[in-house]
C-alpha cells in the first residue's frame, strides 16, 4: 500500500479515500442508499487510479480522455487494467467485484437500499479497494 507515484493517480486516490469515509458516515447516519450511491465512485476512482499508475508518465494525459469515455462503468475499467497486463483479482476479489459492478444501475434505483444490502456493498468495495491499493 502506498500513494501512487503519479500525480494523476494520486488525485483519484485521495478523492476515493475521502469517498470511502463519507460513505461510512451515511451509512452510520442510517441512510444506506446515498452510502451505496457514493461507495461505488470509489471503486471507479480506485480502478482510474490503478489504470493511471500503471500507465508510463508520458501517456496518462491521453488516458485521462479514454477514463472520461469510459466513465462510470466499472466492468470497462477493469478490463482496461487487463489490457494493460493487469493481473486477474482473487476469487474473493471478483465476488465482491461481481456486487460493486452493478452499481451504475443500483445508482439510479429509486427505491431505498435495505441497510444489510448497503452493508453488503459497502463490504464488497472495502474488498476490492484493498486489492487495488495492493496494486498501487
Amino acid at each position: 500500500m502506498g500513494v501512487p507515484k503519479s500525480k494523476f493517480a494520486r488525485s483519484f486516490y485521495r478523492c476515493a479515500d475521502k469517498r470511502r469515509v463519507e460513505s461510512r458516515i451515511l451509512f452510520k447516519a442510517d441512510q444506506p442508499t446515498g452510502a451505496v450511491y457514493l461507495a461505488g465512485y470509489v471503486t471507479e476512482l480506485m480502478l482510474k487510479a490503478l489504470n493511471l499508475e500503471n500507465t508510463p508518465a508520458n501517456q496518462q494525459e491521453a488516458l485521462l480522455d479514454n477514463l472520461k469515455r469510459i466513465g462510470h462503468s466499472l466492468t470497462g475499467l477493469l478490463e482496461l487494467y487487463y489490457q494493460k497486463g493487469g493481473s486477474r483479482p482473487p476469487p474473493d476479489v471478483t465476488r465482491a467485484f461481481t456486487l460493486v459492478g452493478d452499481w451504475t444501475s443500483i445508482r439510479y434505483d429509486p427505491k431505498e437500499v435495505d441497510p444489510v444490502d448497503a452493508e453488503r456493498f459497502l463490504e464488497a468495495v472495502d474488498t476490492v479497494y484493498r486489492w487495488v491499493d495492493g496494486r498501487l
